[in-house]
């Protein structure tokens, strides 16, 4: 309906041409005050004017002057156009213009004397109630998790329109606690997404950002880039760059449309990083990686930090990393996941199909040494072992998959794939179920289970599978009850990532992962030595 021009300065204040079927309009604006002038014979008249951020002007302007031209539609008549030449020719009669609008936060009328307030029904509005309401359950979730949001970045994203990156769903959706895809490949698996907000803002948590900084995003959507820009102000700068052109592309187009023209959009693989715009103070990835190219550290400005999800043998954490001599130590981590990274840092698992295509069994750091052994496997009486150790259905346990990946060799990661009302042949008891937490060793496995312990509680356990599936089942079960005793409640591991050319005997002792450039230790304070 509206055909605008870009946006010009005028004398500090920022100034909009449109043209409706109302005629000829100019939105002055300044410190997210505004003013809606329609262009008449003797000038302009006011049609409405109100606050809101300057992001947001050219949307709450238009609301403006679609409720006039709503007005005559609804009375069923086009305005009559004066006949006299003007250089706004075609600009309507200010007789038939309907009164003018007022735009407050909440709600927005019409204001005449002696006439009731009639409520314009608009997405702007109902996008702002929806954000906040995101923003306040975001949070809720961000407190509880350990990551209570400083100010600046609850003022983020109460303020960025998230909708406007994810236009191919309707608003409810764009500001669920969810994320929205972007785009899939031929097989139809998920290649971009724009990650679910609670996430985000965990990462942003995590980053520490502040005014002035220097910024590089790894995998672009806007949003999460836009409120990087929020939070560095016009002295920094952001840089987001992903591998695939229609994601850069898609993500320029939403950037510009709410109005964060200043970020920086570059198609490249992620893996030599973007040196142009180096040093970085914070390095933020938003896909899920598998190592940490040297690119990465060597644009890391002094004192700067990479914020990464990174996969360890299947698991993935959100790491923030920051220098310590020649290698990165974790400051936080975070439960997550992404979409894998593409390009040369792409690091396929190792999958071992059972039982036709039901079950697989993932390997991510390692192969398997003969995987034929396991042939067969799910045809064999399954055995259970039991830990005592109990947890409640509200208690979350992330250190124990961790715990088990640091001391079970073997360790991979299951996936069931089964129409409803097969029997994959993994067992759960009643009331029960599985987790995907496995081990291999030779020719049986086992997997994490619980079942029912009575008084809202449940048993952790495991299910084995093969000649020697019970004893596979016992040493995840031992390993279990070490956790329990040892770690559960406590702190965590702490994370490091090493050149790949460190010697073992300066890695510390506990969990160490091999990758193509790094590295990655996971080490449990005060835990007794794990064999490598």
């Amino acid at each position: 309906m509206f055909e605008w021009t870009p946006y010009v300065s005028h004398g500090g204040i920022l100034r909009i041409s449109a043209t409706s079927c109302c005629g000829q309009y100019e939105v002055a604006s300044e410190a997210g005050q505004f003013f809606v002038l329609r262009q008449t014979q003797d000038g302009y008249e006011e049609s409405g004017r109100g606050r809101a951020h300057p992001k947001v002007v050219e949307i709450y302007a238009a609301l403006v002057i679609k409720h006039q031209c709503d007005e005559h539609a609804n009375r069923g008549e086009r305005p009559e156009l004066d006949d006299s030449p003007q250089e706004g020719d075609g600009v309507a009669n200010p007789r038939d213009c309907p009164p003018a609008a007022t735009i407050d936060p909440l709600p927005i009328t019409t204001e005449e004397e002696g006439t009731p307030p009639v409520i314009i029904h608009d997405d702007v509005q109902d996008a702002a109630a929806l954000r906040d309401a995101m923003t306040t359950a975001v949070v809720a979730k961000c407190a509880k998790w350990g990551f209570p949001l400083p100010a600046p970045v609850e003022a983020a994203f109460r303020t960025v329109p998230r909708h406007l990156f994810a236009p191919e769903v309707a608003p409810d959706k764009a500001y669920a606690l969810d994320l929205v895809v972007v785009k899939r490949d031929e097989h139809g698996a998920l290649i971009s997404t724009m990650s679910a907000p609670e996430i985000q803002a965990m990462q942003l948590v995590q980053a520490d950002i502040s005014p002035g900084m220097r910024v590089l995003e790894i995998g672009s959507g806007g949003f999460f880039a836009s409120l990087l820009s929020e939070l560095i102000g016009p002295a920094g700068q952001v840089t987001t760059m992903d591998i695939d052109a229609d994601v850069t592309s898609r993500a320029r187009d939403c950037l510009d449309a709410a109005g964060y023209r200043q970020v920086r959009v570059v198609t490249a693989d992620a893996e030599h990083g973007w040196e142009a715009n180096a040093p970085y103070d914070r390095i933020m990835v938003t896909v899920g990686a598998w190592d940490i190219p040297p690119a990465w550290r060597e644009q890391l400005a002094k004192g700067g930090r990479i914020v990464v999800p990174l996969r360890m043998k299947g698991i993935t954490r959100s790491l923030a990393l920051e220098r310590t001599n020649d290698h990165l130590v974790s400051l936080s981590q975070g439960v997550c996941g992404f979409v894998p990274i593409q390009g040369a840092g792409q690091h396929d698992e190792r999958l071992w199909l059972l039982n036709g295509e039901q079950v697989g069994l993932r390997f991510d750091d390692g192969n398997f040494d003969d995987p034929h052994k396991l042939d067969g496997v799910l045809a064999s009486e399954p055995a259970a072992a039991w830990s005592g150790v109990t947890v409640t259905p509200a208690e979350p346990f992330p250190d124990l998959p961790l715990w088990m990946a640091t001391a079970l060799p073997g360790f991979c990661t299951m996936t069931v794939n089964t129409p409803e009302g097969e029997d994959p042949g993994i067992l759960s008891e009643e009331g029960g179920r599985w987790f995907p937490y496995a081990a291999v060793q030779g020719d049986s496995f086992a997997h994490l289970s619980i079942r029912p312990a009575g008084e809202g509680s449940d048993e952790f356990g495991a299910h084995g599978y093969g000649p020697h599936g019970s004893e596979v089942a016992q040493a995840i079960v031992e390993q279990i009850q070490v956790w329990d005793r040892d770690y559960r409640g406590g702190p965590g591991p702490q994370f490091a990532v090493w050149p790949i050319g460190t010697p073992a005997e300066v890695l510390p002792k506990g969990g160490v992962i091999t990758k193509q450039h790094t590295h990655a230790t996971i080490y449990w304070p005060d835990a007794p030595f794990i064999g490598r």
